[in-house]
């Protein structure tokens, strides 16, 4: 369960093929996340140094060491 490391909701808007789409999209905080996490997007994941944008039809995995991959199209 990541909801714990959800720090915020907003709207944000992603262009699609033909046309912008508007999602209600997850804000999470790095610091939270940890192995085996799944983030499924659209997902926003801030930490110190930068920021993660985990788009709509892809989910982010933390791996054992950390690392968030992200599979594009996995939904």
């Amino acid at each position: 369960d990541i909801s714990n490391a959800v720090i915020d909701e907003r709207q944000v808007t992603f262009k699609g093929a033909e046309h912008p789409e508007h999602f209600a999209t997850k804000v999470y905080d790095r610091n939270l996340l940890k192995a085996g996490d799944d983030i499924v997007g659209p997902a926003i994941i801030n930490q110190m140094d930068t920021t993660i944008v985990v788009e709509p039809n892809c989910v982010g995995h933390v791996n054992e060491y950390g690392i968030i991959i992200i599979d594009i199209d996995a939904k």
